[in-house]
């Protein structure tokens, strides 16, 4: 959560930035992904770190070598810790070459430095994505939303006992009928 106010600092300076980081440390994703046994704290932690070290490499008035060689460290670090975030990588070189194209080069080579310690993983990468290729198949629109709403429900609502189901769905139920009854009020 340190990196919190240092991000507001950046991106958002007219905010609050003790408001920001009570939402952002209640928010049900981030408890979630610090007590969960997987790497999602670290993914977070990593996203932070590249956000920050891109803004001080490529955004602010006075980008220097020094922040354009950690951002090239975070790029390497967030390649090994999980794939998907070299998505934000792209994101943020593409909207470098949208509004600030006279760093974009820079970013290429910090982004190629990063790229350079990542290569031995390249191997690995094609096997370890042919192990994900069968047996898995895209949830319904419906799975994916029942599968949402049950992660909604146990934050907002948290219910300790065996039948928790059935109460959610009874609130979930009385929530649709009175949808239902509001519906002709509301137009």
């Amino acid at each position: 959560f340190g990196l919190v106010p240092l991000l507001c600092r950046r991106y958002l300076p007219n905010s609050n930035a003790s408001l920001v980081t009570a939402v952002v440390a209640f928010n049900p994703f981030t408890i979630y992904a610090a007590v969960d046994l997987r790497a999602y704290g670290l993914i977070v932690l990593l996203s932070a770190l590249l956000l920050l070290t891109y803004y001080d490499a490529f955004v602010s008035e006075s980008p220097g070598a020094g922040p354009a060689a950690a951002y090239a460290i975070c790029v390497a670090a967030a390649l090994y810790t999980q794939y998907y975030l070299a998505f934000l990588i792209a994101a943020q070189g593409i909207t470098l070459l949208l509004f600030r194209r006279r760093v974009f080069w820079r970013f290429l080579v910090a982004g190629a430095i990063g790229a350079a310690a990542f290569a031995p993983m390249v191997a690995v990468v094609p096997g370890q994505v042919q192990n994900f290729k069968e047996g898995f198949a895209a949830p319904s629109l419906a799975h994916t939303l029942a599968g949402l709403g049950g992660i909604l429900f146990r934050y907002v609502l948290p219910l300790p006992f065996a039948h928790a189901k059935l109460v959610y769905a009874g609130l979930a139920l009385l929530g649709a009928v009175a949808l239902a009854l509001l519906r002709p009020s509301l137009k």
